[in-house]
């Protein structure tokens, strides 16, 4: 019997931080997304995303690796007759020779992350986590930690609204957590992100960090956002500075 740990929407609660906490909590299960006739899901095994499905037909592993090119449009609509069979479309390529067995578990990788990362755009959507031990099955291995997943996933955020929910002001001060080269260590960043990080020392403001960055400062603030969120750095308040021009305001009326 499974139970429900996690229910609501996704306009009162975002997906990183929904994802977070499964990992923090070691999760064992089923995270269902539902947006009118679309249902995702992500599995989770010991906090860790092991994989993803979905019912949309672009999500679909025939329609991934004719995108990729790894397949012609003949072959897609030659294997699609043979799926309709009751085959499965991955091991009918293998059998044919079309695609050998490490592209075709690359390209599974592909369509699962795919599918995650497109859950990042919903701007609502109900979603519920089942948990419960996990049928035994084939999966292929990501490649990539859970803490860059949700990294990654927030870094493809459009709406500002998204990321003000977790930035209070531009003023408050950022530092590092305790065991952040652990959390470091499982993720990717590249240069200018990495520079972002680097520039995150005690008494430093998310305004300075804007100042210095080299991206822009909504993909600086987005970037930080992602930070927060898998608890790569902790906020450390406002400044006193900004707390004594607020009371003087106050004072002085």
């Amino acid at each position: 019997m499974t139970s429900s740990l996690l229910v609501g929407n996704l306009k009162d609660r975002q997906l990183p931080q929904i994802l977070y906490q499964l990992h923090s909590s070691r999760a064992v299960g089923t995270l269902m997304l539902t947006l009118n006739e679309i249902r995702k899901a992500i599995l989770f095994d010991n906090g860790n995303i092991i994989s993803a499905y979905s019912n949309a037909r672009e999500d679909s592993l025939g329609e991934v690796l004719l995108r990729s090119g790894s397949i012609t449009v003949e072959e897609y609509l030659d294997t699609q007759v043979q799926v309709r069979q009751g085959k499965r479309f991955g091991q009918i390529l293998l059998e044919s020779s079309k695609i050998t067995e490490i592209e075709l578990s690359q390209q599974m990788c592909y369509q699962v992350l795919g599918i995650i990362y497109s859950l990042f755009r919903w701007q609502t959507g109900l979603f519920e986590f089942a948990d419960g031990k996990l049928p035994p099955k084939d999966l292929p291995n990501l490649g990539i930690s859970t803490l860059d997943i949700i990294l990654q996933g927030v870094k493809l955020i459009r709406s500002w609204e998204n990321i003000r929910k977790e930035i209070d002001s531009l003023d408050e001060e950022l530092e590092r957590v305790e065991d952040w080269e652990n959390r470091l260590s499982q993720i990717k960043l590249n240069r200018n992100e990495l520079e972002v990080f680097n520039i995150i020392e005690p008494g430093v403001t998310l305004r300075d960090i804007c100042l210095i960055s080299k991206l822009n400062s909504f993909e600086t603030c987005r970037l930080i956002t992602g930070f927060l969120v898998i608890e790569l750095v902790q906020k450390r308040g406002m400044p006193s500075w900004v707390i004594f021009d607020s009371f003087s305001d106050e004072t002085a009326t």
